[in-house]
């Protein structure tokens, strides 16, 4: 299943489509251009290009970008929210993040109906759960208000900037030596295309749709 930037962006309100800039900006901006200048099929262009470039460098194709999306976001929703003792009733937390854990399986084995609308849900359940848990001075969370507005995005992408990966894919090269496969590493600056980097723009990409459908 692929995730069509194209369509993504077309379905943006004007709203959405101003937000898409200061979100996006980080990640175009490797084109050197001034973002504030774009209308919307400049955008899609430049944002399908940085797409096929992290594909490219990452030996990645389309199919399996909806997969490193959940991938790499369901371990840290295991991580912020509390699980629950043998007997005890499963917190609200828990099983918000039960629902994630179903969303990311049906799109590793390709079974969902609506790929978007799987996607949309992944997301929500994501920035509900880690803007809780950042109000929660980053301790375990087990209630959560399951909506968008209000939700402190900014702080969220800045935070998952910094996250570290839980462990590095080693591999070996032509010559049989170790290497440690550089899209993986902790986000770097000068590495835009590192999968957190690339996971971050998906992210705010579902973020200004949900927005558009759910209000400011």
């Amino acid at each position: 299943m692929i995730i069509d930037i194209n369509d993504l962006l077309n379905d943006f309100s004007e709203n959405g489509f101003a937000l898409s800039k200061k979100y996006l900006a980080e990640y175009v901006s490797c084109f050197y251009v001034d973002i504030d200048e774009w209308d919307r099929a400049s955008l899609i262009e430049k944002l399908c290009d940085y797409v096929m470039s992290f594909e490219y460098r990452n030996n990645k194709k389309d199919s399996s970008l909806p997969e490193l999306y959940t991938g790499e976001l369901l371990p840290i929703i295991n991580k912020i929210v509390k699980t629950p003792k043998k007997d005890e009733v499963p917190s609200q937390a828990y099983r918000y993040a039960q629902r994630a854990q179903e969303i990311a399986e049906r799109i590793k084995k390709d079974k969902c109906e609506n790929l978007i609308e799987d996607l949309e849900d992944f997301t929500k359940i994501f920035l509900s759960l880690y803007d809780r848990y950042m109000k929660n001075n980053h301790e375990k969370v087990e209630a959560v208000e399951f909506k968008i507005p209000g939700i402190g995005f900014d702080y969220i992408r800045t935070d998952l900037i910094k996250e570290k990966r839980f462990s590095l894919a080693r591999s070996k090269d032509k010559n049989g030596e170790e290497k440690i496969n550089n899209v993986l590493k902790l986000n770097e600056k000068n590495n835009i295309y590192n999968t957190r980097n690339f996971v971050v723009m998906l992210l705010s990409l579902f973020y200004i749709r949900l927005t558009d459908l759910e209000g400011m």
